[in-house]
């Protein structure tokens, strides 16, 4: 599509700025998503979900627990209950081969579902191509995982869709707060989320259970695809040829789907950064979102975002865009304590002081930057939860003097060099009218800020955020791969 497409049907005329031309986007009615706020809903609602499902559930997450046996058994249930349903899982093939002992991989716990039942139960594990050769050999479990992986977070029931940040662990269904939004009942929305994440099945490798008598629980085969590993170059070209087709084609079929909805309130447009297999369609949407943003707010002041992400390591464009927009932005993290890496054992133990120092860095310059613009107004927050971890991220646009937001973006990056340059994400824009869906959304991150502090110098001064000096040294490197 050119720039000058005309905008889809029903488009409101309050995000006529926002339209970018050449992306898919989904009109529906707003009373049809539910934000959940709590890790327990995001379980409570993906069980329920699983166990009324009747033709398809397709899972795409970083991976899966070791100790989360009762969502497999859950899986196996319906697979019971139901001889028509089929199921997918994919998730990256680094992480969910990583064992915790001998046969004790997220990829060995689904094996007897994959050998009870062939032909509706399936898993893939994708594998960058960005790790082969020398450094596939020589890097050791976790350490490998730095080069890049499968991020995407989807899960699909059927024609119900939820978007969210989480993994599929205990954790993140107790005291790892993220973001998680239902669709349901949108089926257009969910043929092309499923789409994506077959698309990217094709790409993985197959997991084939094996014989008792052999040595390993299964094997990985490359069906569909060149082998990432054996063929990096060859797998990108085809990756590239095939997604990029995929991709087009449901941007046009997208504009067909709109006239279709009578009267939408809400619009939600998906976008993928897939970097190794050259596709970064994220990243230029993201950057084109925060421009418009600004020029927004030019002819409305009061126009204010909320920002969040897991970890302070932002990618400089956005930092850039935050520091130079006219637009209001308050920023929320994980405070050191509330970081998944804080008293882990080994180097990563330090992740969290260099995310501090990073978190410092930036906030003198958004002082820099209101001192000499007193206009602007930039503020940060660290989220601290006793016994919990932060892992939620996203952006909320408030638009001139309205009290609640109007756009929200959901998804799985972390807005990091990582989700720039090597892992595959995937986030979806929504644009609303419906004033029950803007209260939830306003609602949601009210609720994220009840366990927020603001930072200010003396929070960066206190001992407990002393940086040792070899980290400040090496935090290029911890830029780039954490």
């Amino acid at each position: 599509m050119k720039t000058s497409d005309p905008l889809p049907v029903s488009w409101p005329s309050e995000f006529t700025s926002f339209y970018q031309p050449g992306t898919a986007a989904f009109p529906i009615q707003g009373d049809r998503i539910t934000v959940l706020q709590e890790p327990r809903d995001f379980y409570d609602t993906l069980r329920s979900r699983i166990l009324t499902a009747r033709r398809r559930i397709t899972l795409a997450t970083l991976y899966v627990g070791h100790e989360e046996q009762d969502l497999i058994e859950t899986l196996e249930i319906a697979l019971g209950n139901n001889h028509e349903l089929q199921v997918h899982v994919l998730f990256d093939a680094l992480r969910g081969t990583r064992q915790r002992a001998v046969g004790n991989s997220p990829a060995d716990r689904f094996v007897t579902l994959l050998q009870r039942y062939p032909g509706r139960f399936h898993l893939a594990l994708y594998h960058t191509p960005d790790l082969h050769g020398l450094r596939k050999r020589l890097y050791p479990e976790r350490y490998n995982e730095s080069i890049g992986l499968m991020h995407i977070k989807a899960y699909i029931f059927d024609d119900d869709l939820i978007l969210s940040g989480a993994n599929l662990s205990r954790d993140y269904f107790s005291n790892r707060q993220d973001r998680y939004l239902w669709f349901q009942q949108q089926r257009h929305l969910v043929d092309y989320f499923d789409g994506l994440v077959r698309q990217l099945v094709a790409l993985a490798y197959r997991v084939i259970p094996q014989p008792h008598s052999t040595p390993t629980a299964y094997r990985l085969v490359a069906e569909e695809s060149p082998d990432p590993i054996a063929q990096p170059s060859q797998f990108r070209d085809f990756a590239y040829k095939r997604l990029r087709t995929w991709l087009n084609q449901w941007a046009v079929q997208s504009q067909a789907i709109a006239p279709t909805v009578t009267n939408p309130d809400t619009w939600l447009v998906p976008t993928v950064q897939l970097p190794p297999l050259g596709i970064q369609d994220d990243q230029r949407y993201l950057m084109t979102l925060l421009r418009q943003l600004d020029k927004v707010s030019l002819a409305h002041p009061t126009t204010r975002a909320q920002f969040t992400s897991a970890y302070f390591n932002i990618a400089s464009p956005i930092q850039r865009a935050i520091l130079g927009s006219r637009a209001q932005f308050q920023l929320l993290v994980a405070a050191p304590q509330a970081n998944g890496f804080y008293n882990a054992s080994g180097i990563s133990k330090y992740i969290p002081a260099a995310y501090s120092s990073f978190e410092y860095d930036f906030y003198r310059r958004a002082q820099h930057s209101m001192i000499h613009q007193p206009q602007r107004r930039i503020t940060v927050s660290e989220y601290h939860r006793p016994g919990w971890t932060f892992h939620g991220k996203g952006l909320w646009f408030y638009l001139g003097d309205d009290p609640t937001p109007s756009v929200t973006v959901v998804g799985s990056s972390n807005y990091g060099f990582r989700s720039f340059k090597r892992d595959l994400e995937c986030q979806a824009t929504v644009y609303t009218t419906n004033r029950a869906l803007k209260s939830a959304l306003h609602q949601e991150i009210k609720a994220l800020h009840r366990y927020a502090t603001p930072v200010s110098g003396s929070t960066f001064a206190h001992p407990s955020r002393w940086v040792p000096r070899w980290v400040k040294l090496v935090k290029p490197f911890i830029r780039g791969y954490f």
